[in-house]
């Protein structure tokens, strides 16, 4: 009787088992789409879907977009991510601690060119990675283009500390148009922008894009 009683109470426990890793885990949205132009997609657990105005996105969250494509989207502590034309990024994590400010704000950006403007979080709370560097943000307006070559942080307001990504090497921005250049094996700045140097507005404009900016 007792071997018949823990045999029905395994198969049980298995059954719940099976049923919770096929039930999928509830989405963590973190934030909404304010702007969509033409062709923009998120894709989450291996799903690719269009992104529309008004869409909430979830952490871990790939957003892309196409050619001459655009996207803004407002986290819930009120920060602002613009994203230009032929643009990926990751929604890497964003933990809200309530009363409108979130504990850890960190993005991934993938490819592309983007502004970012911090919200009513802490400017302990926000990390920014590209496949180069790591940007530390003090409440910020900051624009960025990356390409598979570099990374190129354009201080627009407040402050921000950059690093090479894997090392010590850093330098901080303090005054505006100031740039830092972040490659595999080097970093340059901070430098005062030049006539002809780019910034998101131009990675926009370039490819025929209207960006929130």
């Amino acid at each position: 009787m007792r071997t018949c009683l823990i045999r029905v109470v395994s198969v049980a426990t298995m059954a719940a088992i099976s049923i919770a890793a096929m039930t999928p885990a509830a989405a963590e949205f973190i934030g909404s789409a304010t702007l969509i132009e033409r062709d923009v997609h998120g894709v989450i657990d291996k799903a690719r879907v269009l992104v529309k105005r008004g869409d909430r996105v979830e952490r871990d969250e790939v957003i892309e977009t196409s050619a001459s494509s655009s996207a803004q989207f407002e986290f819930l502590d009120k920060t602002k991510l613009s994203i230009g034309p032929s643009s990926q990024v990751k929604l890497d994590e964003f933990a809200y601690s309530g009363g409108g400010k979130a504990s850890k704000v960190a993005i991934e950006l993938l490819l592309g060119g983007f502004r970012f403007v911090s919200g009513k979080s802490g400017r302990q709370a926000y990390e920014i990675r590209t496949p180069h560097a790591v940007i530390g943000v003090r409440g910020t307006t900051i624009g960025f283009i990356v390409t598979a070559q570099s990374t190129t942080v354009i201080l627009k307001q407040g402050g921000i500390t950059v690093c090479r990504r894997g090392t010590r090497v850093c330098a901080d921005a303090r005054s505006a148009e100031q740039r830092i250049i972040v490659r595999n094996d080097n970093l340059q700045g901070p430098l005062r922008r030049r006539a002809n140097d780019p910034d998101f507005a131009d990675w926009c404009r370039d490819r025929k894009a209207r960006c929130g900016l």
